[in-house]
């Protein structure tokens, strides 16, 4: 009898232990799904906030006065909820904030948001790059003491970038997929390359970009010849400045010119001082060529490559720079041949079918056109520096 007691009472023992042990494993699991599930709610509340954000670069001019927010919303076929807010404004940068509820349990993420633009490479050519001797690549504005820029071309064929005697790359060469570097390189004479040089993994897309239709549907205010100032989006026939004649850029201004663009001698492209107008910048939508004549300037006053871009459109086939002109801006252009002439000294990036660098003439990249800005043609928000509560 005693040894029956004894036998129950073990038996007993082990399985409340047992049935504890199961209990709190079903707890654990149920808790474990749930913060699943609120996770998973976290996750689609940021990723709508970024979808919503990237909707709202659609809208022309860029407006931060009202940003994307939810409250509660269902994540669809569960019972957990999501909520998520966007703060910020374009000087300071974007976060977001999701909240993930699933019963009792919430999770958190936050992000930052950053603006990824069509500017990543310094310079590429879908077909030639010509560096002329004496001429310098080099660039700033870096994030990290290990960053550095970079220029290549999609072609595979021979002498493709072509550079002459004291040519220095300060950063990579890469050239198209399958293409051998030594090849396509043609380094010779005594070119220096300080980073590495590399075949492509698959081609480069370059997308011919579009007229925004706001642009599009405006009225043209014809051929602007003499000194004029824009202060918002404008449509012209041509801009073909005469001697001594300037046109100022006083504000957010988009201009679709249907033609070709000309500063003749001694004219003048102004981008006033961010002190007057902190809000001024030129996207140019061209669909003819670009020409800087002797002694004509572009004048950004700011210096800062982000306040001026030129958009090459179909029939954009050239785009100069003549002796001893400066230019701080990015230049979007796959159907143009850009040459920058003799002692020309630019600050930005190129994007072109050609790209030719003449006898001292220096190309100097400013990687702040990395992080895009809302104004940019093909930028997107990209999440950045992410974490988990």
């Amino acid at each position: 009898m005693a040894m029956m007691l004894v036998a129950i009472i073990v038996l007993l023992v082990a399985g409340v232990g047992l049935l504890s042990i199961g209990m709190r494993s079903r707890s654990f699991g149920v808790y474990t799904c749930s913060g699943i599930a609120a996770r998973s709610a976290a996750d689609a509340g940021l990723t709508k906030a970024l979808f919503e954000m990237n909707e709202k670069l659609k809208t022309r001019p860029w407006d931060d006065s009202t940003l994307p927010y939810a409250t509660n919303e269902s994540l669809p076929d569960s019972d957990a909820v999501f909520s998520y807010m966007v703060t910020g404004d374009k000087y300071n940068g974007y976060r977001v904030v999701s909240f993930g509820k699933y019963g009792q349990i919430v999770k958190q993420v936050r992000c930052q948001l950053a603006l990824d633009g069509p500017f990543d490479i310094a310079i590429y050519a879908d077909d030639l790059i010509s560096l002329k001797s004496g001429s310098t690549i080099d660039g700033y504005n870096y994030t990290s003491p290990n960053e550095t820029l970079t220029i290549g071309t999609n072609s595979t064929l021979p002498s493709t970038i072509a550079t002459r005697i004291g040519v220095t790359i300060c950063g990579d060469v890469f050239v198209g997929t399958g293409g051998d570097p030594d090849i396509v390189i043609d380094s010779k004479y005594d070119t220096v390359i300080t980073g590495i040089t590399y075949a492509l993994d698959e081609p480069l897309q370059v997308p011919i970009v579009a007229v925004p239709q706001h642009l599009v549907d405006l009225p043209s205010v014809g051929t602007i010849t003499t000194s004029t100032t824009l202060s918002g989006p404008t449509k012209c026939d041509n801009i073909n400045l005469e001697d001594g004649k300037i046109l100022t850029i006083d504000g957010p201004v988009d201009l679709y010119c249907n033609g070709s663009f000309t500063l003749d001698v001694l004219s003048c492209l102004v981008i006033v001082d961010p002190e007057i107008n902190p809000d001024a910048y030129l996207n140019l939508y061209l669909n003819g060529d670009f020409m800087v004549k002797n002694s004509s300037s572009v004048s950004n006053t700011s210096q800062d490559p982000r306040k001026l871009k030129i958009y090459g459109l179909d029939n954009c086939t050239n785009v100069q720079f003549l002796i001893d002109s400066s230019f701080f801006g990015g230049i979007y252009a796959p159907n143009a041949r850009v040459i920058l002439h003799n002692s020309v000294e630019m600050y930005g990036a190129v994007i072109a079918r050609e790209y030719i660098q003449q006898v001292s003439a220096d190309f100097h990249y400013d990687a702040s056109l990395k992080q895009g800005c809302t104004s940019d043609e093909m930028v997107t928000f990209v999440v950045k520096q992410w974490y988990e509560h």
